[in-house]
C-alpha cells in the first residue's frame, strides 16, 4: 500500500524529492491514512496526522485533534464524490479515536467554501514564520514528532516573521460531547456547547476563541483568543 500512496501523492502534489522523502520519513503512518479504492486501485486519500490543539494559554487546555493533509483524488477519478467520502470517513475515524477537532489548511482560497460544506470554519489567520534548525530546536515553533529530517531540509533561511490578517486555517469539532466536558472544566457551565442550537462552525469558532465578538449570543461571551496553527513552510 505504501508505494500506491506515495505514487498518488507524487502525482497530485509533485513536491521536490527532498521534501517528499522527508515527509514520508517523518509523517507517514499507515494507521493515519484514509483511502478510497475503486476496482482495487487507490484513487483518493488523506492523511489524518494526530496533534494537539491548545484551546487557550492554559496548561490543561490542550485538546486531541488531527491535521488533515495530503487530501487528494487521482485526476482520472475526480468529480465522482470520492473526496467527500474520504472526508466523512476521516471525520468519523477522528471521533472514534477520541479526537475533539479536525484541522486543515486550504491550498487555495476557493477551497474555503468547499471545506465549509463539511462544517469547517475559518479559525486561524496567517502568521508565516521561517526558521532554521537552531530556532526549531529551541522550541520556537511547535512541531509533530520526528521532524529532524524536515528541519534539515529547511535549514536554509534566517528566522523572520511576517504577520497579516488573511484567512489561513480551518477547524471543525468532531466530538462535541467530549469537547463540552473540556470547555466546562476550563471555563464553567456558561461555556457549555451541548444543545446550544448553534451550528458546528459557530461552535468551533467559539471554542477556539476565534473572533468571538462576531458570534451570536451567548457564544460572543466565550473567552477570546488568537488561535494559531504551527506548520513547516517552504522558503
Amino acid at each position: 500500500m505504501y508505494s500506491e500512496i506515495r505514487d498518488l501523492y507524487h502525482l497530485c502534489f509533485n513536491d521536490d524529492e527532498e521534501y517528499e522523502n522527508a515527509f514520508f520519513d517523518t509523517v507517514y503512518n499507515p494507521d493515519d491514512v484514509v483511502i478510497k479504492r475503486v476496482s482495487g486501485k487507490i484513487v483518493a486519500m488523506t492523511f489524518c496526522t494526530p496533534c494537539q490543539l491548545c484551546l487557550r494559554e492554559h496548561p490543561q487546555s490542550t485538546a486531541p485533534a488531527f491535521y488533515i493533509n495530503s487530501f487528494c483524488t487521482h485526476p482520472d477519478y475526480r468529480g465522482r464524490g470520492y473526496a467527500a467520502e474520504i472526508m466523512q470517513e476521516a471525520l468519523s475515524r477522528g471521533e472514534q479515536r477520541g479526537d475533539m477537532f479536525a484541522l486543515l489548511i486550504p491550498a487555495t482560497p476557493s477551497l474555503f467554501d468547499y471545506y465549509a460544506r463539511f462544517g469547517f470554519a475559518t479559525c486561524f489567520d496567517r502568521d508565516e514564520r521561517q526558521a532554521t534548525t537552531a530556532h526549531l530546536k529551541r522550541g520556537c515553533i511547535a512541531s509533530m514528532p520526528r521532524w529532524d529530517a524536515l528541519r534539515k531540509a529547511y535549514n536554509k533561511a534566517p528566522a523572520h516573521c511576517n504577520t497579516c490578517s488573511t484567512q489561513y486555517g480551518m477547524a471543525r469539532i468532531v466530538n462535541i460531547g467530549e469537547l463540552d466536558k473540556r470547555m466546562i472544566a476550563l471555563f464553567g457551565e456558561s461555556c457549555s456547547i451541548v444543545n446550544s442550537g448553534h451550528s458546528i462552525p459557530q461552535l468551533t469558532q467559539a471554542c477556539v476563541g476565534y473572533q468571538v465578538e462576531t458570534l451570536p449570543p451567548p457564544l460572543n461571551t466565550f473567552p477570546k483568543a488568537q488561535p494559531a496553527l504551527h506548520t513547516m513552510l517552504s522558503d
